[in-house]
């Protein structure tokens, strides 16, 4: 069977098929891998970008409470954006540890899925 494969070509083009089709699968997986990671990623930096908006709101909302009649030194929220979820808080630490001895505000924004 070997010398009937070696006399005619059609040995050597089933054999280079089968070399060609493990090559294009080969790249097709490492493609697909690379696209999944960076769906990973890019999914990781808009949860980020999202935490990151909601401190800013966080402050906003902390300095007009601070402004109003009713000031208190701790507010806390949650809020689902898509399935997860953000827990916010900010706390008021008047010990004059900030900036050129003024209150400290710390924000802490959490999410989970």
């Amino acid at each position: 069977m070997l010398k009937e494969l070696r006399k005619d070509n059609e040995g050597v083009v089933f054999v280079t098929v089968i070399m060609m089709i493990t090559v294009m699968i080969a790249l097709v997986v490492s493609i697909l891998g690379l696209n999944t990671t960076r769906v990973k990623t890019t999914e990781r930096e808009i949860r980020q970008i999202q935490a990151e908006l909601l401190a800013e709101g966080a402050l906003d909302l902390f300095l007009s409470n601070q402004l109003s009649n009713s000031a208190g030194n701790f507010i806390s929220d949650s809020i689902y954006i898509g399935p997860y979820l953000f827990n916010i808080s900010a706390n008021l630490y008047s010990s004059g540890t900030g900036i050129f001895g003024t209150s400290q505000v710390n924000i802490d924004v959490v999410y989970s899925e």
